[in-house]
């Protein structure tokens, strides 16, 4: 895909991930929000699938983009096997969502089948106003203004940010997040798409995230790497009973990245 044709795309893509940005914010914080548990174990609520549902119509109406599949955590796969296609996670956080925390936001990454990489991503945080872009050579923003992931080298002054210790427990790998902790004095767990959108604007030094799904994480790998940061994606050690595929994902400062992939052997 050249330049130009990925520059609409990326036009498309930060349209479509900010539409339902009114909707979800008229079902956060009501006490009344009912939350369901999905198949997998996740929380879904009527905001996350209207939300997905709005995102959908506007790729549809895009003529730059119409004839694109689309994938998304609520609604599945749509289309008939097109080289790209839209990954979407309507609202990444749905926990942190229904608990009235601000850290959640829209995922939407746009990704080359040919070679398994997210060629443009978007996070959308609603309740922050903030919205991150990049497409592959376009460079990173956020609200149209550019960022840079951090530069720093030393683990002892580093803010990393990881997942949730049960987190590290459930994918087998609770003895990488021990050594994580015991090396950083500043180990925090901010979380979400939050966490990610940190990253790529260099606020937090590095992230270490584990058990995520394609639509968590490939957003903030097209960010993070258009923002000059490191990326290291694998799958999780252990994988999903319903037959999906988990990742861990390292990302941000490539001097980190590479000195806390040392540490957690990843």
């Amino acid at each position: 895909m050249d330049q130009h044709r990925l520059g609409r795309c990326l036009e498309v893509a930060v349209s479509a991930a900010t539409a339902p940005g009114t909707t979800i914010l008229s079902y956060f914080r009501k006490s009344d929000l009912a939350v369901d548990i999905k198949g997998d174990g996740s929380p879904v609520t009527a905001a996350d699938k209207a939300a997905e549902t709005e995102i959908r119509k506007v790729l549809a109406a895009a003529p730059e983009t119409a004839e694109f599949d689309i994938v998304g955590e609520e609604f599945g796969a749509t289309g008939g096997g097109h080289r790209f296609y839209w990954l979407i996670d309507p609202i990444d956080g749905t926990k942190s969502f229904a608990n009235g925390l601000p850290t959640f936001g829209t995922l939407l990454a746009l990704m080359d089948r040919e070679t398994g990489e997210p060629l443009a991503g978007v996070i959308h945080m609603p309740a922050l106003s903030e919205t991150y872009a990049a497409g592959k050579g376009l460079g990173a923003t956020c609200n149209g203004l550019p960022i840079r992931a951090s530069d720093c080298r030393d683990l002892d002054t580093a803010i990393v940010s990881a997942s949730d210790a049960c987190q590290f427990a459930e994918t087998g790998i609770e003895a990488a997040y021990g050594r994580l902790r015991a090396q950083t004095p500043y180990l925090r767990g901010y979380g979400d798409c939050f966490a990610h959108a940190m990253a790529a604007r260099g606020a937090v030094d590095a992230s270490f995230e584990t058990w995520l799904n394609d639509w968590d994480v490939r957003a903030a790998q097209a960010i993070v790497v258009e923002a000059g940061g490191g990326f290291l994606i694998r799958q999780s050690k252990r994988q999903p009973a319903d037959g999906g595929i988990a990742y861990d994902a390292l990302f941000g400062s490539k001097a980190l990245v590479e000195r806390i992939a040392e540490v957690v052997d990843f």
